[in-house]
């Protein structure tokens, strides 16, 4: 593939099932100075980079996380 152009697409899994138990709520949903949490602002940069298909991976917290990703381009599942 030297010097070659790769076609066609690139998916991702995005990993948010961790409990974050030391932090008192999952880091998923910390929000950075701009108001968004942290899993939505992953998976938005991975949609503008190109990935598709996005599977966000869900664990602690699912119900939660999940509200925040609920408009996103992505397919959560339950882990």
């Amino acid at each position: 593939m030297s010097g070659g152009t790769i076609s066609g697409t690139v998916g991702a899994v995005l990993l948010a099932a961790g409990a974050s138990t030391r932090l008192g709520e999952p880091k998923a949903l910390l929000c950075g100075a701009d108001g968004v949490p942290r899993v939505v602002r992953v998976a938005r940069d991975l949609a503008a980079a190109g990935c598709a298909p996005l599977v966000v991976v869900l664990g602690a917290e699912a119900a939660r996380v999940g509200a925040a990703l609920a408009g996103e381009a992505v397919r959560p599942v339950v882990h």
